[in-house]
Parts: structure tokens; sequence; C-alpha cells
């Protein structure tokens, strides 16, 4: 689904791009491990989580960590292995990464018209990390389930 849109945003120069997925759905899952190999593929660089922002949030997903060599980062090498994608994990900076059933409120439907107070906040995050490395990326992919709750963060 993000293929053509990050080969497009290639073509008119765009240079960055964020990738947000939600780990607990495997279409979703994929569906960011195969955003990450494409960016890679049209040459668009990817912000990834910093060591700062893993260290305040990581408890908040299935996958992210500092690895050992430094860096956060977010899903795993057998993940792109799977497919054959030749993207590095350990090397190259990741997609951000929640589990939103660690993060939304008990009894939350991600799917409803209503909001997450906890999954504005952890979106929040998201974005001042971002931000806290230069500029606003030029393309936004965004997995997460709960979509209201992460527009309602990015309008702030």
């Amino acid at each position: 689904y993000s293929r053509a849109p990050l080969n497009q945003a290639s073509l008119l120069n765009f240079s960055s791009v964020l990738i947000l997925r939600d780990y607990d759905w495997p279409f979703v899952r994929a569906s960011a491990v195969s955003a990450a190999e494409w960016s890679r593929m049209a040459k668009l660089r990817l912000v990834g989580p910093t060591e700062r922002w893993c260290f305040r949030w990581s408890n908040k997903t299935r996958t992210c960590g500092v690895r050992s060599g430094g860096g956060c980062r977010c899903g795993l090498q057998s993940e792109f292995d799977a497919f054959g994608f030749k993207y590095n994990v350990d090397a190259l900076p990741s997609f951000y990464e929640v589990s939103e059933s660690a993060v939304v409120e008990h009894g939350f439907d991600s799917r409803a018209d209503v909001l997450s107070p906890a999954l504005v906040e952890f979106v929040e995050g998201i974005i001042e990390d971002v931000r806290s490395q230069g500029a606003d990326p030029d393309v936004v992919v965004n997995w997460l389930t709960a979509a209201r709750s992460d527009a309602m963060a990015m309008m702030k």
C-alpha cells in the first residue's frame, strides 16, 4: 500500500520519511517492514527513534530497544529476512513502534470514534523525538490502528 506513494515521494525529491506501526496487528507489522524496505530502495532517509526515546517509551513496544552497537531500533531482522529484504536493522534507522494494547486505556476500542489520551501522549512523544532530530519528515506512513488518537497528537 505504501510502495507507490514512497516512490512518488522520491520522484518529487522528498528526502525523509517517518513510519509508525502498531505491533499488535500482523498485517500492519508486515506493512511497516515493507515500507522501511521500500523507503531504503527509494533512497528516502528514514527518521527513526533515538536512544532517548527508547529509554522513555520502549516498554510500550514489543521490539524496540537500544542495540549493542548503539542506537534505538524497532523491528527484528527476521521480519525483513522473511520477505527477502536487504534492510539491515542494526545498521539503518528503523520505524517507530507501539503496542497499542500496552498503551491505551482498559476497554479502549482502537477502531472506535473516541480518543485514547494515553496514545495521544505516546504519539506526542514520537513527534517530539522526530523534531529533536531536525525538521519534520516529508512523508508519514502511518500504520497505527487508532487513527483518531494519532491524528490528534499530530495536530497539536
